[in-house]
């Protein structure tokens, strides 16, 4: 139900001793009936009126119908959105504590922007050059039971190819999901419908009864096998080897420039540009003046152009001030009347 600024509206209940024959005023969109009709006209312009805001969607400034709308395009938005996606995002809500939605929608996102679902259809890229993606259902997630963290190209998925019987295991980089169907806006709109604040000091949000039922929250076969790995951040690839090697191949070349100078072959060095590279301190060195110099030139452009804009509107102030005909400058003389 809208929300009567910006608190619930309650209706009010019907008369206990209503008579089957009696005439009353209905209000359509409240449901309410009244006996009199000064409360049914009070009732209908308070309807009208522009004091009603959405419950899910937060906008405000509207009238009674505006917001009932706004909450029935919301639902069908949800809609769109698959179950098993939906489980999954109130599962969390269910079983951790969530004090800001704000950060729970972005922690959500990243998290399972790259891990999918049992029953989730996805797209499967195919190992052959040329071929195309092929389309499937998640049937199964095998983890490692005994890992401390699952990284989501280590998750392997058993997929069933839609059309046929076939079954493929692949890992997580090798699936995708449409891009509709995981948003900012339709996370952020289920946790706004499906969550309510149950503690404000301190914050924190619980799923609500109609929802756990629904999607069948408490299940004791409903289980997500990756699921201890959310609020973890994804562990940086070790890359010392990759940089020592590196370092051995800058150090081989330099060794290799210095001997040609020892011989006198300083020109052939200096006309080989392969020869001679920048180091990676240097080349970010420059790369971090480069982008200082640009951002000086940015903020020069934007405060030149602001003081053109204060200049131009100090002109106008000034030519818009009225001012006595003989001290204007472009005045011009009065046409001389010749009488015949």
């Amino acid at each position: 139900m809208p929300l009567l600024r910006k608190k619930p509206f309650v209706p009010i209940d019907l008369p206990p001793d209503l008579k089957a024959d009696e005439e009353v005023f209905l209000n359509v969109l409240t449901k309410e009936i009244f006996r009199d009709y000064e409360e049914y006209f009070r009732r209908s312009i308070l309807c009208n009126s522009l004091v009603w805001s959405c419950e899910y969607t937060g906008r405000s400034n509207l009238t009674l119908s505006e917001a009932l709308q706004s909450e029935a395009d919301a639902a069908e938005h949800l809609r769109k959105m698959p179950v098993v996606i939906q489980q999954a995002i109130c599962f969390i809500i269910h079983k951790n504590e969530i004090a800001s939605l704000t950060a729970f929608v972005d922690e959500v996102l990243n998290f399972y922007r790259t891990r999918f679902l049992i029953g989730e259809k996805v797209e499967i890229a195919s190992t052959d050059k040329g071929s195309s993606r092929k389309e499937g259902i998640i049937t199964d997630i095998m983890v490692n039971p005994d890992a401390a963290f699952h990284h989501p190209n280590q998750i392997v998925y058993k997929c069933c190819i839609v059309g046929t019987a076939n079954h493929v295991s692949v890992t997580g980089n090798k699936l995708c999901r449409a891009k509709t169907l995981l948003t900012r806006e339709r996370v952020k709109l289920l946790a706004k419908c499906s969550a309510k604040k149950i503690s404000t000091e301190p914050p924190l949000y619980a799923i609500k009864p109609e929802y756990v039922t629904k999607l069948r929250l408490d299940d004791e076969n409903f289980n997500i096998p990756y699921l201890a790995d959310y609020g973890k951040s994804v562990p940086k690839v070790n890359n010392k080897r990759k940089n020592r090697d590196g370092d051995e191949e800058e150090r081989k070349k330099s060794r290799k420039l210095k001997k040609k100078l020892e011989n006198g072959d300083a020109s052939k060095a200096d006309g080989d540009p392969k020869e001679i590279r920048i180091s990676p301190e240097e080349r970010r060195r420059q790369i971090e003046e480069e982008k200082a110099r640009k951002k000086r030139e940015r903020q020069e452009e934007r405060d030149n152009q602001k003081k053109m804009q204060t200049a131009e509107q100090l002109f106008q102030k000034e030519w818009m001030k009225p001012r006595e005909d003989l001290s204007l400058t472009d005045s011009k003389d009065l046409p001389l009347c010749h009488l015949s």
